[in-house]
């Protein structure tokens, strides 16, 4: 008996041990297939991840300031490139809105306040061309005049327009076309204003700014938050010393009066092609300057001939990030902020019709495409 229970035991203790090892193998498979799984799904998991849409928040504190600029624009150029899971809007005296006001530092209404994955790399250029920081794991856009300005309680960027006019010079340009420029700059326009030389407003103008041509226009000191358009004023006017930005040279306009001489003055005929059509004759260089903004070029097509190299100075006109490139060539300037510049040169070595865009996401999209053609 005594031999059978030893026997017994012995099994018994094989059999545990085989149990165990068992176990410990199917421990180790275990281990090893998540691993493994592990190893090739995760990132497959984060490319999945990475090219979906962004989801975020959007939050618009404003006080519902007349003429200010719509924020309601910004949130709609997200959807084009994030999916917004949520939006909501409170007034600035709101109990929100001010402790969103307090928590963000808000300066200035309105603003718009964005939460969620806004860290994506897709995302990245939208927050840049926007001019939006990041505070505490939010971006917070803002600062697009026209503006409230809430340590002022004053509206900035709404501006007086004064078209100084001569109702005796049929052959002067229309100043109503500086009324398109502007826009194309995005100034709020406040109030509107037109004098003629000969009356006493008109008079009090030229003798108070010195003034030697006409039809110009005046714009008032608010116009210096639009940075795009303080940047190339310096070409065809002053700022005076009490902020009114005064337009001195109106030549690029058209035919316009001397009113020192009397003189009407007309471009040359060289200048006004160049100026209505950005093209001459063959010529061994061509130059364009092309305006951006939300959401076009000016002009919007060019034309040069094969062989001619052509030198581009984009200039940035509108509120947010921009950039300009003709991808068929490999031509793309830098991505810049509003009011500054950028030029890229290359040779036409190929006949043909290419689109030049805007590569900011969303942007082309939008609308912001033109047209070279090489003939």
């Amino acid at each position: 008996m005594e031999r059978v229970s030893a026997l017994s035991r012995k099994e018994s203790s094989i059999h545990s041990k085989i149990f165990i090892g068992l176990l410990v193998t199917l421990v180790v498979i275990y281990a090893v297939n998540i691993f493994i799984t592990d190893s090739v799904t995760s990132p497959l998991t984060a490319r999945i991840a990475a090219s979906k849409p962004a989801e975020i928040f959007a939050t618009v504190v404003t006080n519902n300031c007349t003429g200010c600029f719509n924020m309601t624009s910004v949130v709609n150029f997200l959807k084009q490139r994030a999916n917004i899971v949520g939006e909501r809007e409170f007034l600035f005296s709101s109990t929100e809105g001010k402790a969103l006001i307090d928590k963000y530092n808000v300066t200035t209404l309105p603003a718009l306040i964005v939460s969620g994955e806004v860290g994506k790399s897709s995302l990245s250029a939208v927050w840049q061309s926007l001019g939006g920081r990041l505070d505490k794991g939010a971006i917070v856009v803002a600062n697009i005049p026209p503006y409230f300005d809430l340590s002022t309680s004053k509206t900035i960027g709404l501006v007086e327009v004064i078209y100084l006019t001569d109702n005796s010079c049929s052959e002067c340009y229309d100043v109503g076309i500086n009324q398109q420029i502007l826009a194309r700059f995005g100034l709020g326009i406040n109030r509107s204003l037109s004098y003629d030389i000969s009356s006493q407003d008109g008079k009090n103008l030229i003798s108070k700014y010195k003034i030697e041509n006409a039809p110009i226009i005046l714009l008032s000191p608010d116009t210096s938050v639009y940075s795009a358009l303080v940047q190339v004023w310096p070409s065809v006017g002053s700022v005076e010393s009490d902020g009114w930005f005064v337009m001195r040279d109106p030549s690029v306009l058209g035919t316009y009066k001397n009113l020192v001489t009397g003189e009407i003055v007309k471009p040359s005929q060289q200048t006004s092609v160049t100026n209505q059509t950005n093209q001459i004759s063959a010529g061994a260089v061509k130059e364009f300057t092309i305006d951006g903004k939300e959401f076009s070029f000016a002009p919007p097509n060019i034309t040069v001939n094969k062989g001619d190299t052509v030198r581009i100075t984009f200039r940035n006109v509108g509120n947010i990030g921009h950039n300009f490139g003709i991808s068929a060539l490999g031509i793309r300037s830098r991505t810049i902020s509003a009011g500054a510049s950028d030029t890229v040169e290359f040779v036409a070595t190929e006949s043909g019709t290419f689109e030049f865009d805007c590569s900011v996401p969303g942007h082309r999209e939008s609308g912001m495409v033109g047209k070279l053609v090489v003939s």
